[in-house]
This record gives structure tokens, sequence and C-alpha cells, in this order.
């Protein structure tokens, strides 16, 4: 995106495995960050953050569930994990 801008990229690019942490991260430093807008609504964002909305298209993200080769999912991990394959597969239909 940035290049298409003729823009350098991000000096610094920090990827946060958390949303506390990014949040926390974003509040306390000058950072940007992608994410969802409902999390704009939680107690902890509500006041620290603000949304800056774009008009040009983001990339779509790549997003993946692993687990252990050798160890059969548990039935709860197995219906997690067929609860979060079923939701990207209609959110992927619906954004086309």
């Amino acid at each position: 995106m940035y290049a298409a801008a003729g823009l350098p990229p991000p000096r610094i690019i920090v990827q946060c495995e958390s949303y506390a942490s990014a949040l926390a991260l974003m509040a306390r430093t000058d950072a940007l960050g992608v994410i969802v807008p409902q999390l704009l609504r939680e107690p902890y964002a509500k006041g620290a953050l603000q949304e800056i909305r774009i008009s040009d298209p983001v990339l779509s993200l790549t997003f993946g569930i692993f687990r252990r080769a050798d160890a059969p999912l548990s039935p709860a991990a197995s219906a997690m994990a067929d609860a979060v394959t079923t939701t990207a597969r209609e959110l992927a239909r619906a954004s086309r």
C-alpha cells in the first residue's frame, strides 16, 4: 500500500499476538494499528484510541489455525476450529 502511494514503508513494525498488548501500545505511543472496529468499544480502548477512517481498500489478510500434527484435537478445540473456519468462509464470501 505504501509503495502504491509513493511512500516509504514504516521504519518500525510491531506485530502483537495479543489485542490487549496492541491496544496498550497504541494508547501509550504514537503507533498506528489495524484492528477490528469492535475493539474501539472495549472499556480499555474508550477515550484512549481514535479511529482514523481510510477510503483506500486494505489488503486482505490471511489467517490460519495451527495444531500439533501428532495429536488429535479435543472436542472443544475441534468445535472451535470448525466455527472459525465456517465464519472465515462466510466473511470471505460476503466481501466479494
